[in-house]
């Protein structure tokens, strides 16, 4: 039988509004799960008997769906978790008959998943990486270099007496149970790079998700391009740790036309006046450049296409093409990760961003609106570099992997 998103065991949901009220932002509707490849809103559909229920105690005892409950609704969870077993025999297993990487359990899917079950298989997770250890090391080191630091963007920080979800340098934390994303922002500099005559930023930057003991690197961007950000004084993220939660991104306007939204999940800032910024005027980010920090509730962390343009009026943002995974080995996503919306379809997704998000997803305690905070942190190339910190991350080494 075949199952996706919005399938529920008959008798699972008794509302279905008040239900997805607790995934949905307030401006999303409630009368449906959002399917991202068509752009449409699709109900909740009963079925006989209870394959979702199976499909997710399978899910879990194969190690994909470790925290999430058994209710009989393929929720927006566990189409994450599904996406991310199909991603795992496709990358790691190195089974192409797996199919496309589109969070449906149909025939192929579930009879790799029986396969797991049969021979009682598990993902080669578990244990805390030589990545990730390094990684949080160094950001345990770059805490105690800020801690009283004169850096003016540092500064600015401190000073800062409005309430945002921007944290004092000594209320950084990387503890292991949390969910970490460390942005490293390349050549701060260099705010535009020229080419074809035109001035724009490109998806340069590093993405690194620390989660479950793993280290994971993404390409993006922590810019903004200035012909998405069309102003002279473009936003830029303060550099620090701020709080972020679960939400979605270009959700304006789809209370009254929910079908032509462009939306998707991402990351939005907590509390709502979101992170602080600093507005810099011309070419270059220096301490020259900005005055003073104030916050945005807009900064979200969201999807770049596949990596050929910056679709970022400030936000942080991760690209589709490619990605380190847990062991430190590339992926190529480049011939499955959709340009733009238009492209997007089964075989067409967002590709290395969908990793990202089901990552996170998938090992969240409660990965909704109103559940765990992840912990962005942005630094600029030279603190990853930091020897006396503790280098963040083999810098030179993968961002020529990336490229």
């Amino acid at each position: 039988m075949l199952l996706k998103l919005g399938y529920c065991d008959r008798g699972s949901v008794e509302d279905s509004a008040a239900y997805l009220s607790r995934w949905h932002d307030w401006k999303l509707p409630k009368q449906g799960f959002r399917l991202e490849e068509t752009g449409r809103w699709t109900g909740v559909n009963d079925l006989p008997e209870s394959p979702v229920r199976e499909l997710q105690e399978r899910l879990r005892g194969a190690g994909f769906y470790p925290n999430g409950t058994v209710d009989g609704i393929y929720g927006y969870r566990t189409q994450s978790a599904v996406r991310l077993f199909q991603e795992y025999v496709l990358t790691i297993e190195g089974r192409e008959e797996i199919g496309d990487i589109d969070g449906i359990a149909g025939d192929r899917t579930q009879q790799h998943l029986d396969r797991w079950v049969a021979n009682g298989l598990t993902p080669v997770w578990g244990e805390p990486t030589a990545e990730y250890r390094s990684a949080m090391q160094g950001l345990q080191g770059l805490r105690q270099h800020f801690l009283g630091s004169d850096l003016k963007g540092i500064r600015l920080l401190e000073e800062n007496s409005e309430k945002s979800s921007s944290r004092k340098v000594a209320d950084w934390t990387f503890r292991e149970e949390d969910i970490h994303v460390v942005g490293i922002r390349r050549n701060e500099n260099e705010v535009f790079d020229t080419d074809r005559g035109t001035r724009r930023r490109r998806n340069d930057d590093l993405i690194v998700l620390l989660i479950h003991g793993m280290r994971w690197v993404f390409r993006g961007s922590t810019n903004p391009s200035p012909n998405i950000a069309r102003r002279p004084d473009q936003p830029f993220l303060i550099r620090g740790q701020h709080e972020y939660r679960f939400g979605w991104h270009k959700i304006a306007g789809t209370e009254h036309s929910p079908g032509g939204s462009k939306v998707y999940r991402a990351y939005k800032p907590r509390p709502w006046n979101g992170p602080l910024i600093v507005r810099a005027v011309g070419d270059l980010l220096t301490d020259e450049s900005f005055q003073r920090a104030e916050s945005n509730p807009a900064i979200n962390i969201h999807w770049s296409g596949s990596g050929t343009a910056n679709w970022s009026a400030g936000c942080q943002v991760v690209a589709g093409a490619k990605y380190l995974d847990f062991r430190n080995e590339l992926v190529d996503a480049s011939h499955r990760a959709a340009a733009g919306y238009s492209q997007l379809s089964g075989s067409k997704t967002r590709g290395a961003y969908n990793v990202f998000v089901d990552l996170t997803t998938t090992f969240a305690n409660d990965p909704r609106p109103v559940g765990d905070t992840i912990l962005y942190t942005l630094l600029y190339e030279r603190d990853a570099r930091h020897t006396e910190a503790g280098a963040l991350i083999d810098f030179d080494e993968v961002v020529a992997r990336l490229s």
